[in-house]
Formats: C-alpha cells, structure tokens, sequence
C-alpha cells in the first residue's frame, strides 16, 4: 500500500504580469504552479478580487479588461490550491495607465478678437490622462506648424501679407487617437511702410 499525504502547499509563480509593469487595456494573466501532489486550481485576483473563472489545468492563465478599474497602481496576484486545502500566493504590482479621456487644450496666445502683426507665437496648454503626443496649429485650415511633440506646445506664425480676419486652430493629439481642438479668429494688422 501507498500512503501519499499532501503534506506541503502549492508552489506558485506569476509569469506575467511581472516586475512592476505599466498595462493597458486587455492582458494576460499567466502563472506556473506545482505541487507534491497535483494543483487544484490556479485563481488571479485584481485588488483581492477574482478577475475570470479558476484556471483547472496548465497552462494557468486568465485575461484581464484593465478598463473596470480606475488608473494607477493595483495588486495582481495569483492563488494556487491543492486537494489539502493548501494555498500559496503570487503578487505582483502593477500601474493601469488606459487612455480614456481625449486631451484638455486651450489655445493661450493669441486670444480671440485680438489684433496681430509681424511673426504671432501661437501657444497651447494641453493636459491628458496618460500623455500628449502632438499639439498641431492650423490657419485658416490649413497646416501651419506640422505636429509638434514636446512642450512648450509654440509655434512662430509669420503673419506678413495677411491682412485681414484669419481663424487660428490648435489640435492636440494623444496615444490613443482622441483628439480635441479649440480655435480663435485674429485680425491681421500688415506692418506698414516706412514713410519715406
């Protein structure tokens, strides 16, 4: 006769995520897990809370929509289990960063109804719940600086043989594609000649 207790608990470790990771929207949760015995189940858990049904049989893994939690750092931690009854557990940290809001901007120079002349600093204040990449300024439609991806969000309009009522347009960009833009409209003062 063969006696065989299962004396010891689980081993386990979370393959990833692993470190302290930065993730986006769905990820994979994956573990390995052994046991004197046999492993019973592999759990993940989000915060202390089961993210998917129990894993039964390797390979131990289980995706995770990040979009149902808020931003920054949460706990991922995977729970392994034999026929004993004995538990080990697996943690890792790691910081949610979904971009889910487009940017804020504000067109800051020039300001709506203003009257403009020679070379015109066209600035922007943009914020985004994860990052900018680009801040665009158009005139009249038409592109004026090319995307520019880093601050100060500046552009130097040369505003010369433009007399006249022109829109000023600022469109900023991130990561995940959301846009957003706001415009002004100028009056175009033409320097004048000097009087001979």
């Amino acid at each position: 006769m063969t006696v065989a207790n299962d004396s010891g608990p689980p081993t386990v470790t979370l393959t990833n995520p692993v470190g302290a990771p930065t993730v986006t929207g769905t990820t994979l949760l994956a573990a390995t897990a052994s046991d004197d015995i046999g492993v019973v189940s592999v759990e993940f858990l989000v915060d202390g809370v089961l993210s998917g049904l129990p894993a039964l049989r390797s390979p131990y893994e289980a995706s995770w929509n990040t979009a149902g939690v808020s931003n920054g750092l949460h706990t991922v931690s995977a729970v392994a289990r034999d026929a004993a009854g004995h538990q080990t557990t697996a943690s890792a940290v790691v910081t949610v960063a979904n971009d889910s809001a487009a940017p804020t901007l504000v067109l800051t120079n020039p300001v709506n109804g203003s009257t403009v002349s020679s070379t015109v600093t066209l600035s922007a204040a943009v914020t985004d719940d994860v990052g900018v990449t680009s801040v665009e300024f158009l005139v009249d439609g038409a592109a004026a600086s090319g995307p520019i991806t880093a601050q100060p969000y500046q552009w130097g309009w040369a505003t010369r043989q433009l007399g006249g009522l022109h829109t000023i347009t600022a469109i900023a960009r991130d990561a995940a594609g959301h846009e957003t833009s706001t415009s002004v409209q100028v009056t175009v003062v033409e320097d004048s000649l000097p009087t001979p």
